[in-house]
């Protein structure tokens, strides 16, 4: 036990320099050293793969940690989507989301359900991808889902909204954040006035 918690410390230690390679040596190199890999070495990795820009080793280890029979859990889960955003696979994102219309993924037996982390970022992957009327979708369905928005999360809808230069939608956003106990902040104007520059609409950032 010792030794898998001292290789997903330096898997982690690898992440935060987007060392992905080495990261992703030290999980492959477990066997040998007869250690039984967990889903805290898996979920270290994955993220360390995301951070180096290698969305798809990210999820090849999501599938092949399920392959051994190693239960996912939110941290596993996010860490997937949170590839999905940094390589704009939007359509991997939502499809680990369960969105209507894709086949219903489970794990156990047991569906995992997302977290704000995780719901944010396959909404920045719709919106990287240009996609932010999904990415909006997203964020009406986050209640729905048993999630209370965060300011970070209704910063992503804002900002979908730049996107796809829809300002009136951006303007109601930003001015629905009192109702919700939400702060808006320096991001969150910064964003609503981006978008309506784009759509031709600075008199109303005046």
């Amino acid at each position: 036990m010792a030794e898998i918690r001292a290789c997903a410390a330096a898997i982690r230690m690898h992440g935060r320099c987007s060392r992905w390679r080495e990261a992703l040596g030290l999980l492959s190199g477990l066997p040998a050293q007869a250690v039984q890999a967990n889903i805290v070495a898996y979920s270290a990795t994955m993220t360390a793969c995301a951070r180096g820009a290698q969305w798809a080793w990210a999820l090849e280890l999501f599938r092949r940690a399920a392959a051994i029979d190693l239960k996912h859990d939110a941290i596993s889960y996010n860490a997937a989507i949170h590839a999905c955003d940094c390589g704009a696979r939007w359509e991997a994102a939502l499809a680990l989301l369960d969105q209507p219309g894709v086949s219903a993924r489970a794990f156990d037996g047991a569906r995992i359900v997302p977290t704000v982390v995780g719901l944010g970022s396959a909404m920045s992957a719709c919106t990287r991808s240009r996609h932010w009327a999904r990415a909006l979708h997203l964020l009406d369905t986050a209640e729905a889902r048993g999630l209370s928005p965060d300011v970070v999360l209704w910063n992503t809808g804002i900002s979908a909204c730049e996107r796809g230069l829809r300002w009136d939608i951006a303007l109601r956003l930003l001015g629905g954040m009192d109702s919700r106990s939400l702060r808006a902040d320096v991001i969150s104007f910064n964003a609503a006035a981006s978008a309506c520059e784009k759509g031709h609409r600075w008199e109303v950032t005046l």
